[in-house]
C-alpha cells in the first residue's frame, strides 16, 4: 500500500558515474528521479557493418530496479533531462508523455492511478529560458500537475533575498505554474541549490519545485545536502502525497524445480493416463477427448498452485568495497577519493558481468542469449501510445486500438470473383505422427523457455512425452486433426502486385481438437497448440523442399 511518492531531483551537471551511484543507493527510498543536464555519451562499441571500430552505442546507465524514460536524440539534439521510475510503480503504467510536450528540455510522466491519471513534470530551462517560454507560450494545452520541478536557471527574490531584479521570466514562471494548478514550495531547509565549484563565484537558488496548494508541512521538499556528489547542484527531495492505493502484486504460479512443480507433474501424468481416447470416428468423442484432457490440466493446475507476491529485489553489482569508497568520498569530498570510488565500481561491474556471462554461456549453455547485448541499445517503449485521443494504458485500450487499425475494412463487401481462375490442387494423404518424430521436434525445445505465455511450459511436455502411453494418447489426437470433418482449410490471401494478384498462403490451424484446448483450458491450450502447430509446419517444409514447385505445392484447398 503507498500513500505518497518520494521524488529525487537534481541537476547532474554532466557526470555520468554519479547517476550509477545515486540509482543504486537510492533504489530502497526513493520512487522516481529526476535528472537534468544528462551526459548523453558512448558507452561502448558494437559490431557494424560499416566500420571496423564498430558503431557507437550511446545512452545513459541503466540498472535493474528503475525504468528508464528519455525523449531519442534527434536532428543531432541530445536529450537534456531524463527520469527513472522504480519498477514496483510499474503497476501504475508509468508513461512519458510526448503528445502533450515534445521537446528535449521536457518531460511529462503521467501515472495512472485508479482514481484516475495523475502528471509530473521535469524541467531543464537554460540561460535562454527556453522551456519556461514554450511552457508559458502552451499553458492553455497543458494538463493539471501535481509536482513540477528542477532547474529552472531562473533568480527572483521570492526564493532567493540576495537577487534584487526582477526578470519577467520569472513572473511567466510563477504564473505558469498557477495556471497548471501548483505553487512554489520552499524547502524546509532552504538554502543555496547551485553551489560553484569556483569559490570566486556566487552560488544561487535556481532549482525550484512546485507542488499542489494543499501539500502539508510535513511534505514540503527538502534539500539534500548530503547527496549532491560531484555535482554543483544539490538535489532536492519531495514526498508527493496520492489517493491511498495497493499496488501489491501477485502472481499465481507454481515455482520451477520445487516439490510443488513434482508432485504437480505426477499427478498430471497420473490423470493423462487414466484418460480413455480409443475411439476418436466423430466429432463428438473428439470433442469429449479434448475436454477431459483440458479438465485434467486445468484440475491439477488449481490443486497445487500458490500466490507469489512479486519483490522488487534485484541482483546487483554493488559490493562492499563500493560502499567503503563512497563513504570515504563522503567525508573528504577530494576529487581524488572520486576516482578511486570511479575505479572501485568500474572492477565491481567487471566482476560482476563476467560472472553474468560466464554463467549463461557456460553454466546454462545459451550463449546466444548474450547477443543482445553487443546490439545497437534500443530505448524501453514507456512513450504513451494514444489512439483517436484515447490513451492506452491498459490491455481493453490496446486490443481495442489493435482492432480498430487492422480490422478498419472488416465488414466490407468482397468480390470473390477473383478465386474462379484458381485451379483445384490435389490433396495429399498425411502420414501419421510418429513417437520419434515428436519427441525429437520437442527436444529441439529450450527448458527454460514457453511455448506461449500459459502455465505449461516446454520441460513439463517433455517430462509427459517421455511417458509412452501419454504421447500415444496425443498423438490420437493429433492424427484425426486430418479427418474431413474436422479439418483446418488454408488461409489464401489475395494482394495486387505489379498488375497482377499475388497468392500468399497460411499454413492451416489446429483444427477442431486445437480450437477445444484454446476455449476450454487456458492452461493448456497454447502449449499443444504451438506443439502440433510446429510439427504440421515441419512436415509441410519438408513436402514442399521435394515438390518440384514448392510455391504451387503449398497451395493446397486442405489437409
Amino acid at each position: 500500500v503507498i500513500g505518497d511518492i518520494r521524488v529525487f531531483s537534481q541537476n547532474i551537471n554532466h557526470n555520468y558515474l554519479h547517476v550509477d551511484y545515486v540509482l543504486e543507493a537510492l533504489k530502497d527510498t526513493y520512487d522516481i528521479l529526476f535528472f537534468q543536464e544528462l551526459l548523453w555519451r558512448t558507452i561502448r562499441q558494437t559490431v557494424s557493418t560499416t566500420s571496423k571500430g564498430g558503431d557507437n552505442v550511446m545512452g545513459a546507465p541503466k540498472h535493474p530496479d528503475w525504468l528508464y524514460m528519455v525523449r531519442p536524440p534527434t536532428n543531432r539534439q541530445n536529450p537534456h533531462i531524463m527520469a527513472y521510475v522504480h519498477r514496483h510503480l510499474a503497476v501504475l503504467h508509468p508513461s512519458m508523455r510526448r503528445n502533450i510536450i515534445d521537446h528535449h528540455d521536457l518531460l511529462v510522466l503521467s501515472l495512472f492511478m485508479p482514481h484516475g491519471m495523475v502528471n509530473l513534470l521535469n524541467v531543464y530551462s537554460d540561460n535562454a529560458h527556453m522551456a519556461i517560454n514554450l511552457l508559458s507560450q502552451d499553458v492553455d494545452q497543458l494538463p493539471a500537475f501535481i509536482y513540477m520541478g528542477s532547474d529552472f536557471n531562473c533568480h527572483l527574490e521570492v526564493w532567493n533575498l540576495s537577487c534584487t531584479s526582477y526578470p519577467l521570466v520569472a513572473q511567466h514562471l510563477l504564473e505558469l505554474a498557477s495556471d497548471i494548478g501548483l505553487e512554489w514550495a520552499q524547502p524546509s531547509n532552504p538554502g543555496l541549490t547551485h553551489i560553484p565549484h569556483n569559490p570566486d563565484l556566487t552560488g544561487s537558488v535556481i532549482d525550484l519545485v512546485s507542488t499542489a496548494p494543499s501539500v502539508s508541512v510535513s511534505d514540503l521538499p527538502q534539500l539534500d545536502l548530503d547527496r549532491h556528489g560531484p555535482s554543483d547542484h544539490v538535489p532536492i527531495s519531495t514526498l508527493v502525497p496520492l489517493s491511498e492505493i495497493d499496488i501489491r502484486v501477485v502472481c499465481m504460479m507454481i515455482l520451477r524445480e520445487s516439490l510443488e512443480e513434482s508432485v504437480f507433474l505426477i499427478n498430471l501424468a497420473t490423470g493423462l493416463r487414466s484418460l480413455d481416447v480409443g475411439d476418436l470416428s466423430s466429432s463428438d468423442q473428439i470433442e469429449a477427448a479434448a475436454l477431459a484432457v483440458a479438465e485434467v490440466f486445468f484440475s491439477m493446475w488449481n490443486a497445487h498452485v500458490k500466490e507469489i507476491t512479486v519483490m522488487g529485489c534485484s541482483r546487483s553489482w554493488w559490493t562492499n568495497e563500493c560502499s567503503a569508497a563512497i563513504a570515504k568520498y563522503w567525508v573528504t569530498h577530494t576529487p581524488k577519493d572520486w576516482k578511486v570510488f570511479c575505479k572501485t565500481s568500474h572492477l565491481a561491474k567487471w566482476r560482476f558481468f563476467d560472472a553474468h556471462i560466464e554463467e549463461v554461456a557456460v553454466e546454462n549453455q545459451r550463449p546466444w542469449d548474450l547477443m543482445a547485448w553487443v546490439k545497437p541499445c534500443q530505448l524501453p517503449p514507456y512513450e504513451a501510445i494514444s489512439h483517436q485521443g484515447e490513451l492506452c494504458h491498459d490491455i481493453d485500450t490496446l486490443w481495442r486500438a489493435l482492432d480498430q487499425t487492422y480490422n478498419a475494412a472488416s465488414g466490407w463487401p468482397c468480390d470473390v470473383t477473383v478465386l474462379e481462375e484458381l485451379s483445384l490442387l490435389a490433396e495429399w494423404d498425411q502420414v501419421p505422427f510418429s513417437v520419434l518424430e515428436a519427441r525429437e521436434a520437442l527436444s529441439a525445445c529450450s527448458s527454460r523457455s514457453s511455448p506461449s505465455p500459459d502455465h505449461v511450459i516446454w520441460v513439463h511436455l517433455k517430462e509427459l512425452f517421455s511417458d509412452d502411453d501419454i504421447i500415444r494418447k496425443f498423438l490420437s489426437l493429433a492424427k484425426y486433426m486430418r479427418l474431413s470433418h474436422i479439418r483446418g482449410s488454408c488461409v489464401m490471401i489475395l494482394t495486387p502486385c505489379g498488375g497482377r494478384l499475388t497468392r500468399h498462403t497460411m499454413l492451416p490451424r489446429g483444427g477442431l481438437v486445437m480450437s477445444w484446448f484454446w476455449r476450454n483450458c487456458p492452461c493448456w491450450r497454447s502449449g499443444t497448440r504451438s506443439l502440433f502447430q510446429y510439427w504440421k509446419q515441419g512436415r509441410h517444409c519438408q513436402h514442399a523442399l521435394h515438390a518440384p514447385h514448392p510455391a504451387r505445392t503449398m497451395l493446397y484447398g486442405s489437409i
